[in-house]
């Protein structure tokens, strides 16, 4: 089905003209790792939040009917016989505090993800309730784990799939379209179309350096921004931007960095990699369907904006396998799933053999598009 010499020879072909164009050269490595921090450095805000909501507060009481109508919409109340398993609730995050009224203490499921508006909240609503002009309370810190893998695990992995897959699609429509597009606009298509058993092996060695080109791109992007936040660090300093609150909050995302794994980075790769094949080869298949590099750009274009508008539906978490046959998006469910909770291997498998098969499906369907073209 495949020559592995005709795409070795292909892929080391494009390779070489890509390694001799000095503009691409440029756009490629300067683009992300120079223009992000720019931009970042002339855009930079000091707004670092964690977004809390009011309703994942617990109470403990004696008696929960002496509670104000309008503390208990916003606050779960419980009697000190229930501490035991609301604690528990705390440090899985389920709730972000505890205030128990009976000891005067305050439960928190991680400190540094509390923000100073949220703690303020606490405190009027505590001076309410004892009905005294004393705030008064000993703070427990949980230090949940649990919770820094629920709360920033959570958009650490939303951010970073999003980011990798946009500039995946900037790598292969920069590249791909060329590779297809051009060539065909050049002519190239007829002569392709002589070697009718060796189509789907040429056309795999221009996917193969595609996804090169798509991959470098997410991952010079993702250095870009690295950078940028070396370069805020070192212009600004952190004690200038940053308040002790925010500093707690970029204390608690590398510690929850630290807590990755060999096996979290290796889940995610997988998930990764079949998906950026994947965006090549959909990114080489419009370029053998558009009729010039405009209409090629426009539909990859279109492509990007819908995988990204429905990134934003939410599947349900009872639907959870059955994401893994959504080409593209399985990866947004599978790698927030394993930074977050735990591996689901069998969402693995089926990802990795969808995005596969599909790549495939598409080299065949560009066999046929240029063997109809030569008609």
């Amino acid at each position: 089905m495949f020559n592995t010499a005709i795409i070795r020879s292909v892929y080391g072909k494009e390779f070489r003209e890509f390694s001799q164009d000095t503009r691409t050269l440029m756009i490629v490595f300067l683009v992300p790792l120079l223009l992000i921090p720019i931009i970042t450095l002339a855009t930079y805000s000091t707004n670092i939040e964690v977004s809390e909501n009011q309703q994942r507060r617990g109470v403990i009481a004696n008696d929960c009917q002496q509670i104000p109508t309008e503390i208990l919409a916003t606050t779960r109340c419980v009697t000190p016989s229930e501490k035991a398993s609301v604690m528990q609730q705390v440090k899985t995050s389920e709730l972000n505090s505890l205030l128990d009224l009976t000891t005067k203490e305050l439960y928190l499921a991680n400190a540094a993800l509390t923000s100073e508006q949220y703690l303020k909240n606490i405190e009027r609503d505590f001076l309410s309730l004892q009905y005294s002009d004393s705030t008064y309370y000993q703070v427990i810190d949980l230090k949940s784990e649990e919770s820094i893998v629920n709360v920033i695990g959570t958009s650490l992995a939303n951010v970073l799939v999003m980011l990798i897959i946009t500039f995946s699609f900037v790598g292969a429509v920069n590249f791909g379209i060329d590779t297809t597009t051009g060539e065909k606009e050049r002519g190239s298509f007829g002569l392709y179309a002589e070697f009718k058993e060796n189509l789907t092996s040429i056309f795999a060695g221009k996917l193969a350096f595609t996804s090169f080109c798509s991959a470098l791109s997410a991952l010079l992007g993702i250095v870009g921004i690295t950078l940028s936040i070396v370069a805020v660090e070192h212009f600004y300093g952190d004690t200038a931007s940053l308040t002790q609150s925010e500093s707690e909050k970029v204390t608690a995302f590398f510690n929850y960095v630290q807590m990755l794994s060999l096996q979290d980075v290796l889940v995610v790769l997988l998930y990764l990699i079949p998906c950026v094949v994947l965006i090549s080869s959909l990114v080489n298949l419009f370029g053998c369907i558009a009729k010039n590099m405009k209409e090629a750009k426009m539909l990859s274009l279109v492509l990007i904006i819908l995988i990204v508008t429905l990134t934003k539906v939410d599947l349900g978490d009872g639907n959870f396998f059955y994401t893994a046959f959504i080409p593209v998006l399985n990866v947004f469910t599978g790698v927030n799933n394993a930074l977050t909770q735990s591996v689901d291997y069998s969402h693995l498998v089926v990802s990795i053999l969808v995005n596969i098969s599909i790549c495939i499906n598409n080299l065949f369907d560009i066999k046929k598009l240029i063997i109809k073209e030569k008609i």
